[in-house]
């Protein structure tokens, strides 16, 4: 504005409103949900189990690294549940980590001491990592090792049952991660009375192995206006509480690992415009004066809400 008296008097009418001090800007997020069982193969054949640590093949001192693939239909992972023991020499840690590549970095990591995990018997022992965000439909792996040290290893129980775990498989590695393989791929072939050959499914092996995960309100922030002034649509100084005189774009930052369906904006409760691409921005043109609520909802592909609200002063 050209006239520097009516933005005083604007000003001084705001701050006797409002007080110096106040600050009101509010903001409302849906709780984060408990987190539920995912994916899992829970059935243990008796005797089949994997080594995680060193055991001696052919007289060789082998360090054996396994891992379980699986495919995750919830957003978020929380933990996994291993149907594990260990040999009563064990005295190193067990390490669990998630990776979207085998050979890749760990998205999560935990390792449990050789106390927590019994001796010479299963039991389900719980890795309750730090959340992570992962793609539904994408392949992830569960990877457990341990120190090479000698007589230091665990027992993962396992199931050779092609039909166990449809979605993922049991891999091998004899050097430490830097390569891996498996069995549970490939086709072989039999011959039916002197006939063709038919290719049959070798068993699947599976780890014995439960994951927990949830979905997830999605990520919802108000960046403009913030607490300052702004002549035209320009930060012109901080602010206790946004005042704004003339137009203004209200932007938000909106993200979810599924997608973000749609952000609706509202002035007073009345909804002013519903936005589905990136960026997420309003362009608020109409003339009010005082104060309004200025309030964001953001829905995700599943549905789940995060709404945000700030109350702002605005003239012209």
């Amino acid at each position: 504005m050209k006239n520097i008296a009516v933005f005083i008097f604007i000003l001084c009418l705001v701050l006797t409103q409002i007080g110096i001090a106040k600050i009101s800007q509010k903001e409302s997020i849906s709780l984060i949900l408990d987190d539920d069982i995912d994916q899992s193969q829970t059935t243990y054949v008796d005797n089949y189990v994997l080594p995680i640590g060193q055991v001696i093949i052919e007289e060789q001192n082998i360090d054996v690294w396994i891992a379980q693939s699986f495919i995750p239909q919830k957003e978020t992972l929380t933990r996994v549940f291993l149907y594990i023991g260990k040999n009563i020499t064990t005295t190193y840690p067990l390490n669990v980590s998630i990776r979207h590549d085998l050979v890749g970095e760990d998205l999560t990591r935990i390792n449990i001491s050789s106390e927590q995990i019994p001796t010479d018997y299963f039991d389900w022992v719980e890795f309750d990592f730090e959340d992570i965000p992962v793609v539904i439909n994408k392949t992830y792996y569960i990877v457990a090792h341990t120190e090479n040290k000698s007589d230091n290893f665990y027992a993962w129980g396992a199931n050779n049952d092609n039909l166990s775990y449809a979605n993922g498989c049991a891999w091998v590695s004899f050097d430490e991660g830097n390569s891996w393989g498996n069995e549970s791929a490939s086709l072989h072939t039999k011959f039916v009375n002197s006939k063709q050959p038919q290719p049959i499914q070798k068993n699947t092996w599976d780890m014995c192995f439960v994951t927990y995960g949830r979905f997830d309100p999605p990520y919802l922030s108000i960046i403009k206006p913030k607490n300052a002034i702004y002549l035209a649509n320009e930060e012109f100084a901080t602010f206790v509480e946004p005042v704004i005189i003339g137009k203004i774009i209200i932007e938000s930052e909106a993200w979810d690992p599924s997608g973000i369906e749609k952000v609706e904006f509202y002035i007073d409760n009345n909804l002013v415009d519903v936005v589905t691409e990136s960026p997420y921005r309003y362009y608020w043109v109409d003339w009010c004066f005082f104060k309004h609520f200025v309030r964001v909802e953001c829905y995700d592909a599943f549905g789940l809400e995060t709404v945000q609200e700030i109350e702002v002063w605005k003239f012209f």
